[in-house]
């Protein structure tokens, strides 16, 4: 288990995330996911997170390019994440992209 201290911490420092509006469940994040790589392609560097699933347990999420780690559950999620957020790390992008992929995780 990750402590929810060591998530805010990293978290809340990084300049280019979105915020997670409602808990998220797998089809939806699926959904994102599969989205974003067809719209980021070899922009997408890697994205990592942590969100409030549809659950009572909350996972921290790690992928790099196309390949994407077990997720890790969490002890807690950090209030001051809310229902949690993902950091994208591209290269080459046009800001349109990326607020397009904050937008979609912003609709509850």
């Amino acid at each position: 288990m990750i402590p929810a201290a060591a998530v805010a911490a990293y978290m809340t420092q990084l300049p280019v995330r979105a915020a997670v509006a409602a808990p998220l469940g797998w089809p939806r994040y699926a959904e994102w996911v599969k989205r974003m790589q067809r719209a980021f392609g070899e922009g997408a560097a890697a994205h990592e997170g942590c969100r409030a699933h549809d659950r009572p347990r909350h996972l921290a999420l790690h992928a790099v390019m196309r390949l994407f780690s077990a997720p890790c559950a969490l002890t807690a999620l950090p209030a001051e994440l809310g229902h949690g957020g993902v950091v994208l790390i591209t290269q080459d992008l046009p800001p349109s992209v990326l607020d397009e992929a904050r937008r979609r995780l912003a609709v509850g």
